[in-house]
């Protein structure tokens, strides 16, 4: 069902304050192992200048990010749903 190297977007539920809570994240499988998934989001080697005005100065920037690692159990009742990613 899921393709290593390819990008699905993960929804799975957690327990908040106020019940049961959906969260989304864009994941790339790195290996299928049964129900598992080995996921990761590579490492951005350069952070973001965010920019809401036209002069030269950022108001404020994103830093660099290391690379993530994730093992998800595709079989766990907190997995909901992947949608394979696609490229505009």
């Amino acid at each position: 069902m899921f393709e290593v190297g390819k990008e699905y977007d993960f929804v799975t539920v957690s327990m908040g304050e106020d019940g049961l809570v959906e969260s989304s994240r864009a994941w790339t499988v790195a290996a299928v192992d049964g129900h598992l998934l080995h996921l990761q989001i590579p490492a951005q080697d350069e952070g973001l200048d965010i920019y809401l005005n036209d002069d030269d100065n950022p108001l404020a920037q994103i830093p660099a990010m290391p690379e993530q690692n994730m093992v998800l159990n595709t079989a766990s009742a907190f997995f909901h749903s992947a949608t394979p990613v696609t490229e505009e």
